[in-house]
C-alpha cells in the first residue's frame, strides 16, 4: 500500500513487442508496409472464419447490443479512433485446440468492430456536411497476440490494428472510445490514461465499474486499485452506467460473461 498524496504515478510506461510474434520489432498503428502487416496480407484465411462469423451475428442479434445502440447515439463527445487493450489471443492456448476460436476473446474483439461500424454510419447520417464513410480505425495490444490472432483480427470488419506497446496508449486522444474489458487489477491503465488526456479523458471507456472504497478517503491506495485521486478526477466527468443488465438470460454463457459487468463510462462536454 502507499499513501497516495504526493506520490509519483504508479506506473512505468517503456517498450513493449508483442512477444508471441516478434521479439525486437514495434509495430505502429499507421504503418501499412510493416514487414510483419506484409507477411499477415500475404497468408491464406485464417482458421475459424465461419465460426467467427457465427460469433459476430450472435452478438449483434443479441439483447445487450440492441439496448447499447442508442447510448452510443447519445454520446457527447465525437469518437475518432477506438484502443482495445488485454483481450487476449483469440485461438484457444490448448494443445491440440489452436485452431478453435475462443468466444470470450474474439467476441470482445467484434464488439469494438461493432461498435466502429454503428457509430461511423451514425456520424454519416448526421453530419451536416455529409462525406464518404469512413471506419472509425481500431488499434489493439495485448502481449500474448500471436502472428495468428494478427492475422483473424486483420479479417474483421473493419480490420484490427495490432500495435506493440507503448503505441496503444498513444493513440488514446480526447476523442477515443477505450475498451478494457478485462484489464488485470494491477495494471494501472486508468492512471495512464487519465494522464494522457488531462484535463479531461477520452470521449468513452467501456471496462468493469472503477470503485472508490473508504480506505481512499484516508489517501491509502493499494497496488490492486483501479481508483486513485487522479482517475476519480477524471471519471468526475463521466455519466456511467451499468450497461450490463441488459444481457438476456438466454444470452449468459461462458462466451459472453464479460458483458455482464459493463459500464459505459461517457464523458460530459
Amino acid at each position: 500500500m502507499s499513501n497516495a498524496r504526493g506520490a509519483w504515478p504508479p506506473y512505468n510506461i517503456g517498450l513493449r513487442t508483442i512477444a508471441q510474434v516478434t521479439a525486437t520489432d514495434t509495430v505502429k498503428p499507421d504503418e501499412p508496409q510493416h514487414l510483419l502487416r506484409l507477411k499477415v496480407a500475404s497468408l491464406p484465411d485464417p482458421d475459424g472464419l465461419p465460426e467467427m462469423r457465427g460469433f459476430e451475428a450472435k452478438l449483434l442479434a443479441s439483447r445487450f447490443w440492441k439496448t447499447l445502440m442508442p447510448k452510443l447515439e447519445k454520446l457527447e463527445v465525437r469518437v475518432e479512433n477506438i484502443v482495445c487493450a488485454a483481450f487476449g489471443n483469440v485461438y484457444n492456448d490448448s494443445p491440440g485446440k489452436e485452431k478453435e476460436l475462443v468466444e470470450r476473446r474474439i467476441s470482445q474483439h467484434l464488439f469494438a468492430c461493432a461498435i466502429s461500424n454503428f457509430l461511423s454510419e451514425h456520424y454519416a447520417s448526421t453530419d451536416t456536411q455529409p462525406a464518404e464513410r469512413r471506419s472509425i480505425p481500431i488499434v489493439a495490444f495485448d502481449p500474448l497476440y500471436t502472428l495468428r490472432s494478427m492475422h483473424m483480427l486483420s479479417h474483421l470488419s473493419p480490420s484490427i490494428s495490432v500495435v506493440s506497446s507503448p503505441h496503444h496508449f498513444l493513440s488514446i486522444t480526447r476523442s477515443s472510445l477505450v475498451l478494457t474489458i478485462h484489464m488485470p487489477a494491477f495494471v494501472t491503465f486508468h492512471e495512464v490514461i487519465a494522464d494522457l488526456c488531462y484535463p479531461s479523458g477520452p470521449a468513452a471507456i467501456i471496462n468493469m465499474e472503477v470503485l472508490k472504497y473508504p480506505w481512499h478517503e484516508q489517501g491509502i491506495i493499494t497496488h490492486l486499485d483501479q481508483w486513485t485521486p487522479r482517475v476519480g478526477e477524471m471519471l468526475d466527468g463521466y455519466d456511467h452506467p451499468w450497461i450490463g443488465h441488459a444481457v438476456a438470460p438466454e444470452e449468459k454463457s461462458p462466451g459472453t460473461h464479460w458483458m455482464e459487468k459493463l459500464h459505459l463510462y461517457a464523458r460530459k462536454k
